[in-house]
């Protein structure tokens, strides 16, 4: 409730009350800062909202004058590029899916402004376009009535190529535009071209799609059980081990899918493979009778340490530069259980945080500020 303007309560702030004075010179908790200095590099896909993200122009993105960083348009990217030069990590964006090449220019040059000159960045545009749940992979496919009808048509789509083909053409011309605006300066800009894991057939169709104009193919390293898996455990038996084991099974029954990215990658001009997304994959799937507390006990199992152990390496050993992680901090649901830690305040150990030591652990060399290829060595990054 509050009075009429020009009386009305505004211009809230919600801070800590450790940060009551200091606040506007320290934008990020101390805490947030403390965790994310583990890491190399810093993804600000959800910062951002890209997913289903409506921003078409300019004039609609999020400022830090905005009213709030909450909404669908996401936070500033003055705050992402804040964080950034503040930890002296390297950015990962995404561009939005529907703005055109002039809101492309105009992104990069803040971020060629603003940026620590130290610093290179990983471009990326939008979010799994392959991955048909999300508006944008429907936008970028011209299927009218499966994204929100107020979204403009897609100038891009080609009914004579096929849909990865497509999804590269989209990707390629975003990222390219990005690239060239950062003129003198462009070898700073690491072009991604994201793609899906175990369907190497889609790599090979958006690189071509992209006219192999790109630097780094980008799948997942993720792990899981399927839907079937989900739905057949017992609640009252299914134990955390059971989980494990069926995670370690399902990602050593698509090998093959996953190195083949590398291949892919080497005979098309790429500079490799690197890993916009990453980590145990553990959901109900819907299947509410699942056993949910066994999928819980699972995330602080000391046999999770050793999986994630065995699959870094095993990315590792095929030439992976860099590993991004989904996410850094969150709770259990039926959803997922996402984070690797439950929130940037816990302390990390093997009892509470298994996941997340074995990040730490697994990181070589350690990280960098300025970025340098490690062919052979995988560096372990965080999603803010």
């Amino acid at each position: 409730s509050s009075a009429p303007a020009p009386n009305h309560a505004r211009n809230f702030r919600l801070v800590p009350i450790s940060q009551e004075l200091t606040y506007e010179q320290d934008l990020f908790r101390p805490n947030f800062l403390t965790r994310v200095d583990d890491f190399a590099a810093l993804r600000f896909m959800d910062w951002n909202h890209t997913n289903g993200n409506p921003v078409q122009t300019w004039s609609e993105r999020s400022t830090p004058s905005s009213y709030t960083q909450a909404d669908s348009a996401g936070v500033a990217y003055e705050y992402a590029i804040a964080l950034a030069n503040r930890s002296s990590k390297t950015p990962w964006i995404n561009i939005p899916a529907l703005p055109d090449s002039m809101y492309i220019v105009q992104m990069a040059q803040l971020w060629h402004d603003s940026l620590d000159p130290g610093l290179d960045l990983y471009i990326e545009y939008s979010n799994e376009v392959w991955n048909f749940q999300f508006a944008q992979t429907q936008w970028i496919q011209g299927n009218t009535g499966n994204y929100p009808s107020h979204w403009p048509a897609n100038p891009h789509y080609d009914p004579n190529l096929n849909w990865a083909e497509n999804e590269g053409k989209k990707q390629g011309w975003a990222i390219n535009i990005f690239r060239d605006a950062w003129g003198a300066d462009s070898s700073r800009v690491k072009r991604v071209l994201g793609t899906q894991a175990v369907n190497p057939w889609v790599s090979t169709n958006v690189i071509e799609g992209a006219q192999r104009q790109y630097d780094y193919l980008s799948p997942t390293w993720y792990f899981g059980i399927s839907p079937n898996q989900a739905n057949a455990f017992d609640t009252t038996t299914t134990t955390p081990e059971e989980v494990i084991d069926s995670c370690r099974a399902g990602f050593y029954r698509n090998l093959d899918n996953h190195k083949a990215h590398y291949l892919i990658s080497d005979t098309t001009g790429g500079d490799g493979v690197i890993y916009y997304e990453g980590g145990q994959h553990i959901s109900a799937y819907g299947n509410w009778n699942t056993p949910l507390q066994a999928f819980y006990d699972a995330q602080i199992h000391p046999n999770m340490y050793q999986l994630y152990d065995d699959v870094l390496d095993s990315i590792r050993s095929w030439g992976a530069e860099l590993a991004m992680c989904f996410v850094m901090a969150g709770g259990n649901s039926v959803f997922g259980s996402w984070g690797h830690i439950p929130s940037v305040d816990s302390l990390p150990s093997m009892a509470y945080s298994p996941k997340y030591m074995a990040l730490l652990d697994k990181m070589s060399p350690a990280p960098t500020v300025v970025w340098s290829s490690f062919r052979n060595q995988t560096r372990v990054a965080s999603d803010a």
